[in-house]
């Protein structure tokens, strides 16, 4: 291997290592977090704040422009860009913040629920404050420096965190929830600026303003499209079966993204700025690509299976008894976010190549009979929704495996790992379910803890058979890893 190439695959590793130190430390935390609130905040609540998040998540979308990831894959941006976008996004983040505060009470009036009034205006302050993160993340993630960005997350979680947790014993309810979600902010801010010597000068080019445009249209409309799909499912639920009822959806899916966010987007984080750099030498942005695809695979599938095995007695037992809804629709959830995971790659791979508008056409399709079937299977309940969105997952996930084959020229072999993970998480599973009906009416914790010693054994075993040349390879590069920054 080349010393560019080992270079690059040590940083990106590197940042993947921070990154995966933050998102271990917020996977437990909210977990931990999310055990405590559930105890002290109804399902309504949860319902009702996420609908506060559908509307502010994505406007914040929106006020970005689609400048991040232009800026994160051009080769040098320039001093003018960077201003322009900050000054740009630092506009219409206040503007859209101000229309949503006007928007607060009609939106309250049509879910029927008028504590969404002040709670929305509330929130709506995020927008302009959230875009006083967006140059210096996007500074840091340029370079690859994630450590920042790492203590970043875990300092401002923890705040939110404590902070819920002490409003929700004082009774606040849903606002220990929406104190969660942004109390951290000012920290973020202050944090983030801290950590770059850029600062932002009075310069604007409408020039650039609409080259950055040009690009990041296609992929805004690519991100507020896939955000929107999320997002809509919640918004129908709140209106066909009730906030309660989008309350137990709420904390069904957080188990399963808290998965997701822990091992799919370890590599999501490094993934567009290190396939940006060598977007142009096809040898070495295949091998990149498969080397994510195996590294995602390889954690996000065996934790997600893990995940469908467990949850109906592990989310009672953390959340309390009232959630058992939700372990049930979680089991169903966890598989989906298995083959899901995979295809997180596919956005950063098609922004690094300039070619947004095949992202977009793939996410408008999925996302189209994603809010059919949840239409579709609304009617007859929770699980009911999570079943049929598993059906829509499995039936059209050969469509960006065709896309990055036909369109992007990729070999199939950038999947050949695949095969061999998911047969060991496969084996795995099986063996999970089956102790699951040796051990009916153990105690809760025994049982959890019998179940994690099986699957790891399991996984570990089976893996070292059918995917040891992918073991040996991450043992190598974390030895690298080590090795330079012992010279260092």
């Amino acid at each position: 291997m080349s010393d560019a190439n080992r270079s690059l695959r040590s940083r990106s590793l590197l940042g993947g290592i921070w990154t995966a130190l933050q998102r271990i430390y917020g996977s437990l935390l909210s977990v931990v977090t999310l055990a405590l609130l559930s105890r002290l905040v109804g399902a309504e609540d949860f319902g009702i704040v996420s609908l506060v998040s559908v509307f502010v998540g994505i406007l914040a979308l929106v006020g970005d422009l689609g400048f991040t990831p232009s800026l994160i894959r051009a080769s040098a941006p320039s001093r003018v860009q960077i201003n322009t976008a900050f000054w740009t996004g630092l506009a219409i983040g206040t503007a859209l913040g101000a229309a949503l505060a006007l928007a607060a009470a009609p939106i309250a009036a049509f879910y029927d629920q008028p504590q969404l009034t002040l709670m929305i205006r509330v929130a709506a302050l995020m927008l302009p404050l959230n875009a006083l993160c967006a140059i210096p993340t996007v500074l840091l993630t340029r370079e690859l420096k994630m450590r920042p960005l790492a203590i970043r997350s875990a300092v401002g979680a923890s705040i939110g965190a404590v902070g819920a947790v002490i409003l929700a014993l004082l009774g606040a309810g849903a606002w220990a929830l929406i104190f969660q979600g942004g109390g951290n902010i000012l920290v973020d801010i202050a944090i983030l600026w801290s950590a770059v010597s850029w600062r932002p000068r009075a310069e604007f080019s409408f020039r650039e303003a609409w080259a950055m445009l040009r690009f990041g249209l296609p992929t805004l409309a690519t991100q507020v499209v896939h955000e929107g799909r999320d997002r809509m499912v919640e918004l129908v639920l709140g209106k066909l079966l009730g906030a309660s009822a989008l309350g137990y959806w709420v904390v069904a899916t957080r188990v399963t993204s808290q998965l997701l966010t822990l091992f799919a987007s370890v590599v999501n984080a490094v993934a567009l700025p290190a396939f940006s750099k060598i977007r142009d030498d096809r040898a070495r942005l295949q091998n990149a690509v498969r080397h994510a695809e195996r590294v995602c695979a390889s954690m996000a599938i065996p934790g997600l299976f893990a995940i469908a095995a467990v949850s109906p007695v592990a989310v009672p037992f953390l959340f309390g008894g009232q959630w058992a809804t939700s372990g049930q629709i979680a089991q169903v959830t966890a598989v989906t976010g298995a083959i899901t995971a995979l295809q997180w790659l596919d956005g950063n791979l098609w922004w690094s190549l300039g070619r947004p508008g095949v992202e977009f056409g793939l996410v408008l399709t999925i996302s189209v009979a994603h809010i059919a079937a949840v239409f579709f299977a609304a009617p007859y309940g929770l699980l009911a929704v999570a079943v049929a969105l598993l059906a829509r997952t499995i039936l059209l996930a050969p469509l960006r495996v065709i896309a990055l084959v036909k369109i992007g020229r990729m070999p199939l072999a950038i999947y050949r790992d695949i095969p061999g993970i998911a047969l060991s998480a496969g084996v795995m599973l099986v063996a999970m379910v089956a102790l699951s009906g040796v051990l009916p009416h153990q105690p809760a914790l025994l049982y959890l803890v019998l179940e994690a010693v099986v699957g790891i054994a399991v996984y570990a075993g089976v893996g070292l058979l059918v995917q040891r040349a992918a073991f040996l390879e991450l043992r190598t590069d974390v030895l690298h890893i080590v090795r330079r920054r012992a010279a260092a």
